[in-house]
């Protein structure tokens, strides 16, 4: 596949050389006017600063000296113009995009509303308060039994069975995760407002995102300690 590929890249040089070689002398300084990055006008040029940069485009390309283009040499040629365009083409994207943001900040387009940064916070909140009941209610579940039973038996402390009843915890925590997510999104509590890309970058819905999960782990480890009652 790639001699076929480098077979139709040879083929579309030759193409391009055979139309250049065609080309009248007018015609093939255009070529390098628009290389140049003056779109065949030299109106903003001397001709015969034109002339000496045409020349010197010229020698950089004709590296034999011979003063003509080889099938290599045009191909450098090619290669450095589509270079240049595609470089020309990014920069104009990037302006553009950055000329929108800041018309869309300056017109108030993207700002958002409170009910956006409600909507993004709850989105994060109710997973997390599943994660915070289960880790909590489990570890303490897990660390009561084994303080029990083989805390007992190999002497161990306090601090050291609600270690591993919260390492057993988090172990269930990763196996129930995706369950929680998906009983989330299945009743419609992970579902958040649109938003434009300019929106979601925002600090505002970062700290709204970041406040909720605070909120709902905080929540869920609260009542996760239920099992504090029976003691």
């Amino acid at each position: 596949s790639s001699s076929s590929s480098s077979s139709s890249a040879k083929n579309k040089v030759d193409d391009v050389l055979e139309r250049f070689t065609r080309l009248t002398a007018d015609e093939k300084r255009d070529v390098f006017r628009s290389l140049l990055g003056t779109g065949g006008d030299a109106s903003g040029f001397d001709a015969a600063e034109m002339d000496k940069r045409e020349r010197k485009m010229f020698e950089t390309f004709d590296s034999d000296g011979d003063e003509r283009l080889t099938q290599q040499e045009f191909q450098n040629l090619h290669r450095a113009f589509l270079w240049k365009r595609v470089q020309e083409q990014n920069a104009q994207k990037v302006n553009e995009e950055k000329k929108n943001e800041a018309e869309m900040d300056r017109t108030g387009n993207e700002v958002v509303t409170v009910s956006q940064l409600r909507s993004v916070a709850a989105s994060q909140m109710y997973p997390f308060i599943g994660f915070g009941f289960l880790d909590n209610a489990l570890m303490l579940a897990f660390g009561e039994s084994i303080e029990a039973s083989v805390g007992v038996t190999l002497g161990l402390s306090t601090m050291a069975a609600a270690a591993i009843g919260n390492t057993l915890s988090d172990v269930c925590g990763v196996g129930l995760a995706n369950k929680i997510e998906y009983w989330c999104a299945k009743f419609g509590l992970t579902d958040e407002v649109k938003m434009t890309k300019i929106q979601a970058k925002q600090m505002r819905v970062v700290v709204a995102r970041l406040g909720g999960a605070m909120t709902g782990v905080t929540i869920g480890c609260v009542a996760g300690s239920f099992p504090l009652l029976f003691h």
